[in-house]
């Protein structure tokens, strides 16, 4: 499963990226974020729990987030949850109206229970699209609204 939300963001592109790397504010800033917990920290790395809403249904994993400040990136790979060893990334690029944001998802199902043909297509349609694009869509507009209001 490989799946990518993109967002413009017409504001600070710093400003940006420490919102996204801010994981522990989410909830205050992020109505459909339940609670993020930081386990462990290790430089610029963090063990965080995290929790959310897809439209009622609660959602929670753990993950290994990689702050790279010089990469223009952040970088999780999943831990804990339904979708263990999801790699997950955000980027950030600079343009002449603020910063484009790309929040990309890749998963190899792992699905035991299930036939390894529809294993693919599970991934994709549900876990891909009902689930992650959504709740990352949700994250790059609500973070757009509040990099867009921080520049006016």
């Amino acid at each position: 499963m490989d799946v990518a939300n993109t967002v413009l963001m017409r504001g600070d592109p710093q400003f940006a990226f420490t919102l996204a790397a801010a994981v522990e504010d989410w909830p205050r800033l992020l109505p459909h974020y339940r609670s993020v917990a930081i386990l462990a920290e290790q430089g610029h790395r963090r063990h965080v729990r995290m929790a959310a809403l897809r439209t009622g249904i609660p959602v929670a994993w753990t993950a290994w987030q990689e702050v790279l400040l010089a990469e223009d990136r952040i970088t999780y790979h999943h831990t804990g949850g339904r979708l263990i060893a999801m790699e997950v990334e955000w980027s950030f690029q600079p343009t002449a109206d603020g910063v484009q944001v790309q929040l990309a998802h890749h998963y190899e199902p792992q699905y035991r229970w299930l036939p390894r043909s529809l294993q693919p297509w599970l991934a994709e349609q549900v876990a891909g699209r009902f689930f992650v694009q959504h709740i990352a869509g949700q994250t790059l507009r609500v973070l757009r609204d509040h990099v867009e209001a921080a520049g006016r």
